[in-house]
Order: structure tokens, then C-alpha cells, then sequence
């Protein structure tokens, strides 16, 4: 598993396509003090059919949401995840990439295989 964070801002997204190339999924962190910041990069992953996980990160001090209230806020598929986590605490990153990783198996769907081209003649 290769993690790469991006930031957010549109000045980055030039860099999305590379990062993104040959991914089999995809963490959306979202700061429920900020959500609608988080449209822009699921619909990036929606429109490339990059399966992805949305991890709800739990500031101290900030107001918690249920993760059924977070899906509703961003339109999400029922098939997406949501989950809660604490970006500041490497143990409640790493159970949320684990749980992502076990739960991407049954997201992924493999690409088609290349179509043979037909000679002429």
C-alpha cells in the first residue's frame, strides 16, 4: 500500500491525475468543519470510478456527526464508505487503512482487458 496525501487547494490538482494513475482506491479526508471542501475530490474519484472511502477525521473540540449524517451531507453512494477516525493518532490511522484495505476487494472491479484490433485483409 503507497499512501500520498494531497492537498486540496486547486492550485494541486494538476498533480491528481499522476497520483491517482493506476489506484486501486482512494481515503477522502474530510473536516466536518470544512465538508463542502470535500466535493471537489469526490466527484474527481466518482467521474475516474476510483472506489473510495470517506474517513470523517474527529478533531477534539469539534462537533461529531454520525457517518449516516456525513453520507447524506455529501451525496454519497450507499456503496461508499464512511468512517470516523482521528488523523492526529497514527492508531486510528492505521485501523482506518486497514479497514479500507479489507473492504476494497469487494469495490474493485478489475479493468477490462485490452480489445484486439481486427487486421484488414
Amino acid at each position: 500500500m503507497y499512501l500520498f496525501g494531497t492537498p486540496g487547494q486547486k492550485r494541486f490538482w494538476f498533480m491528481w491525475d499522476e497520483l491517482a494513475l493506476g489506484a486501486l482506491g482512494a481515503v477522502v479526508l474530510a473536516d466536518t468543519r470544512r465538508l463542502a471542501d470535500c466535493f471537489p475530490s469526490v466527484d474527481y474519484f466518482e467521474q475516474r470510478h476510483v472506489p473510495f472511502m470517506v474517513a470523517v477525521n474527529c478533531f477534539d473540540g469539534a462537533r461529531r456527526f454520525h457517518p449516516g449524517d456525513v453520507r447524506a451531507a455529501l451525496n454519497l453512494d450507499t456503496g461508499v464508505p464512511v468512517i470516523l477516525c482521528d488523523a492526529q493518532q497514527r492508531s486510528s490511522c492505521r485501523m482506518s487503512s486497514s479497514r479500507w484495505s479489507s473492504m476494497l476487494p469487494a469495490c474493485w472491479t478489475p479493468p477490462a482487458p485490452p480489445r484486439r484490433r481486427q487486421r484488414p485483409g
